[in-house]
């Protein structure tokens, strides 16, 4: 690939990023922040070098490294009562990869409760939150170097009696060269998609108890942005180990996270590699007093993977620098499998 149409590309990708950024504000969550799968966890998290299905949640244009077939899962837990999990599916096509994918990040049994005229509080009954994203991904090869990939999702969120939707797209660029590997990605295109939410709830009763309008109370009729990320990432290889190292910038105030990792292979043990990284990330931000309260997360990260006839076992522990009172929230286990064809 000439250097005039590296360049032409990546010029197009900062005019985009440049473009929807002044707009956008940060609101939803998104649920991949918990992560895509061990594999990728135990390089610090970096984007867009997966060799595997679940490659799709972070760069749509990494399918390329599927042969013909790959599927992968991935669970965790939070705080023993947090679920996250994902499946991934691709397949290569006569012209391009299809892929699919699903995440799922959840949990049930949370208590409803009502305080009496005493002013105790009591439970009367439970209820459940669950933000799901759903997948589809085209990706095309125009060189041996330049590989794109488009990506269509669906964002569902479910918490009693409110319901969100929105839709959005993503754009992914992989430029592969014989040493160093070049991911970009964008997500959430559409700046003028949001998340509309439907609340079936009665406030009537609340509403007389605390003196307000029900409307107050209920979030039927709202809405939130799906923020624009941008993630640039890159990876540099040698014979046994590799280099990998990531930003990553979301919404209007272009606040960027950074991420790196090293991944070692034992020589002539092919199926064993090592990792270790550093992973930063978000966490969700709250209002205070009017002003929108944001936080940075690090965390280190170690792990293992194995390699068996084309099927991956990956298993990845964090621990979190974070002053978090209860300390098993510092640390984290993660596993994850994928088979490719």
């Amino acid at each position: 690939m000439s250097n005039i149409r590296l360049i032409v590309i990546i010029i197009f990708v900062m005019v985009i990023v440049g473009r929807i950024y002044a707009k956008i504000e940060v609101n939803y969550f998104d649920s991949l922040e918990a992560g895509t799968s061990a594999s990728t966890i135990r390089i610090g998290d970096v984007y867009g070098f997966s060799s595997f299905a679940h490659g799709l949640f972070e760069n749509p244009a990494s399918l390329y490294r599927i042969y013909k077939f790959s599927i992968s899962a991935f669970q965790t837990e939070f705080m023993d009562d947090v679920k996250y999990q994902n499946v991934a599916l691709a397949m290569r096509m006569p012209v391009g990869i299809l892929g699919m994918g699903v995440t799922q990040l959840g949990v049930s049994d949370i208590h409803r409760s009502d305080e009496l005229s005493s002013g105790e509080f009591v439970s009367v009954g439970t209820f459940g939150y669950q933000n799901s994203l759903y997948k589809i991904v085209y990706q095309v090869s125009q060189s041996r170097y330049l590989h794109l990939g488009m990506s269509a999702n669906l964002y569902q969120m479910t918490m009693d009696t409110v319901k969100g939707t929105g839709v959005n797209m993503e754009l992914g660029v992989v430029l592969d060269g014989d040493n160093v590997d070049v991911s970009i990605v964008l997500k959430n295109l559409i700046e003028s998609s949001r998340i509309h939410y439907v609340d079936s709830g009665d406030y009537s009763d609340l509403a007389v108890k605390y003196d307000v309008s029900e409307v107050e109370l209920s979030s039927n009729g709202r809405t939130e942005s799906l923020p624009l990320i941008s993630i640039f990432g890159f990876r540099y290889r040698l014979k046994y180990l590799a280099f990998y190292g990531q930003i990553k910038t979301l919404g209007s105030s272009r606040k960027f996270v950074k991420n790196f990792g090293f991944d070692f292979q034992i020589p002539y043990i092919s199926i064993l590699n090592f990792s270790c990284g550093y992973r930063e990330y978000y966490k969700p931000a709250v209002m205070i007093e009017s002003k929108t309260s944001e936080k940075v997360i690090q965390g280190g990260t170690i792990g293992v993977g194995l390699n068996l006839f084309g099927a991956n076992f990956d298993y990845a522990f964090e621990k979190t620098f974070d002053n978090i009172a209860y300390s098993p929230y510092q640390q984290k286990h993660y596993f994850s499998i994928g088979f490719s064809l």
